[in-house]
């Protein structure tokens, strides 16, 4: 553990001994405050909605934290100093991803000022509050994960950056990719049965089987229930084996190169 504390320590402090942790976090700060500023002028305040609204730029803000994870080693050759370390490529890997979690929620405290500011107002917390900050947190966990894992794939911070970006676009668009591809499926064996011999509700069976195995698969359909308040325990381990998966393919990647160098 004490390889894993160290690692997470050095990738956290390397954030801000560098002019990229202070621009993140004053970007996260700008732009959540002028929506924070906006919805007072408006005469409410709604720090669920706060959340919502900036774990919608995760696609941007996760791809930029974490490009550097990995990538940067390469580059400068330090990451072969770590794998010539004492610590397991496991705990390499592990102590990285704490390090981004941890830079995360630092940048995330922001939103303290936005909970007390609607405390003090008179407002109050309820249960939809804390549903929408368990999807900002799962959601954003899994996406470092993620962020992370395309890092590992490439030296180049941008590539790794857009690889980030190209995979939570995807999740976004996927629902309308799954209806379409259900559509293709249906219409596949429609085409194919030239003998009448698949049964005639089967087509249309193996497309919504396709649309539902997509939808099932895609991170953002999990995400309903927490926004209504509602704690989804199926959904939660969703997402942290969505974690360990990414996580352990980057184990892999970066252990597959250890041995060959």
């Amino acid at each position: 553990m004490r390889q894993v504390f160290a690692i997470c320590k050095r990738e956290f402090n390397s954030y801000f001994k560098s002019p990229m942790g202070w621009v993140v976090f004053a970007i996260y700060a700008f732009v959540s405050g002028l929506y924070f500023s906006s919805m007072l002028l408006s005469g409410y305040s709604d720090v669920a909605a706060i959340l919502q609204f900036m774990k919608s730029l995760f696609f941007v803000l996760i791809s930029i934290i974490t490009m550097r994870t990995i990538s940067e080693d390469k580059k400068n050759g330090t990451l072969v100093l770590l794998a010539t370390s004492p610590a397991a490529t496991g705990q390499i890997v592990v102590g990285k991803y704490l390090g981004v979690v941890l830079m995360f929620m630092t940048v995330s405290s922001v939103n303290l000022i936005y909970l007390f500011t609607t405390l003090g107002l008179g407002g109050t917390v309820d249960s939809r509050f804390w549903g929408t900050l368990i999807a900002y947190l799962l959601t954003a966990f899994a996406y470092i994960a993620i962020g992370i894992f395309a890092s590992a794939l490439t030296e180049n911070q941008i590539i790794a950056a857009i690889i980030s970006f190209v995979i939570f676009i995807g999740f976004d668009i996927l629902n309308a990719l799954s209806s379409i591809m259900g559509t293709l499926v249906t219409s596949f064996f429609n085409k194919i049965d030239f003998f009448n011999i698949i049964p005639p509700t089967f087509d249309q069976s193996a497309g919504h089987a396709v649309v539902a195995a997509l939808e099932w698969i895609n991170p953002t359909n999990r995400l309903s229930s927490f926004y209504q308040g509602t704690f989804d325990l199926l959904s939660v381990i969703y997402f942290i084996g969505l974690i360990m998966l990414f996580l352990y393919i980057t184990y892999q990647i970066m252990e597959s190169r250890r041995w060959a160098e």
